[in-house]
């Protein structure tokens, strides 16, 4: 009978997380449908791609890493949380060096910035800092908004500094200087490291939690399930977490 339940739990869960893919599926279609009708009345909005291309990429990136994620809680034993830890986090990793690279370029248009003397204080900032990057761009953020900003993103050789292009319309090269100093500030105080560490932290923490729940005896016998285990208290997880993020 525990295998049984345990084989049922198991079932269950792998065919909700089917499920959910085959939905946002359909989401992205009906997405596409609206993009398309939206572009077909108005050929200058752009909302509507973008939103697309969220629902897309969220089922792109979202199932596999759902599955792969499932894999290791479910056939890595006890030490399950400790591997489940491990992969979100250099999946984190991972998405940081190709957002610049492959995903930011999806909704936005980046170019290199024009040499000239804005490039050449910028850089000339940089090198002071010691602050590495693979280039000055500029997003088109102005397709979308009046909305102005800089930023830098991306580690190691995919980092890069990114200028919107209403920041560079609104201020002089000196302004931009010290927004990029503010910026180059951040990396300087290690901020971003500080954010990834917490962040690995709350994850870490996250999985023991839940693990500690999985393996809480009374939490089955509410259930009137058998012994503890792992599939079926993913199983109970599921069905509480969604009743919970209902009411919420």
């Amino acid at each position: 009978n525990d295998f049984r339940a345990e084989a049922l739990g198991y079932n269950v869960v792998y065919y909700r997380t089917l499920a959910n893919c085959l939905a946002a599926t359909l989401a992205v279609l009906a997405g596409a449908l609206y993009a398309l009708w939206l572009r077909y009345v108005n050929p200058d909005t752009s909302l509507s791609f973008s939103i697309m291309l969220d629902i897309l990429l969220m089922v792109v990136i979202g199932a596999p890493f759902l599955y792969a994620l499932l894999a290791f809680i479910t056939h890595t034993g006890q030490q399950w949380g400790l591997w489940a830890t491990l992969f979100v986090i250099g999946f984190q990793f991972l998405l940081m060096i190709l957002y610049p690279l492959l995903i930011a370029p999806l909704f936005n248009k980046f170019t290199p910035l024009e040499d000239g003397a804005l490039k050449e204080e910028l850089e000339a900032l940089a090198r002071r800092c010691q602050f590495a990057a693979r280039g000055i761009f500029v997003m088109d953020g102005s397709r979308r908004s009046a909305h102005s900003n800089a930023y830098f993103t991306g580690i190691g050789k995919s980092r890069r500094i990114v200028l919107y292009d209403t920041l560079i319309g609104q201020m002089t090269a000196s302004e931009l200087t010290a927004v990029l100093a503010h910026e180059i500030g951040h990396s300087r105080k290690r901020h971003v490291l500080k954010m990834i560490i917490l962040s690995s932290l709350m994850i870490a923490i996250g999985f023991f939690a839940l693990n500690l729940l999985i393996q809480w005896p009374p939490l089955y016998d509410a259930f009137g399930l058998g012994p503890p285990s792992t599939t079926m208290g993913l199983l109970i997880f599921n069905l509480i977490s969604g009743h919970i993020i209902f009411w919420a």
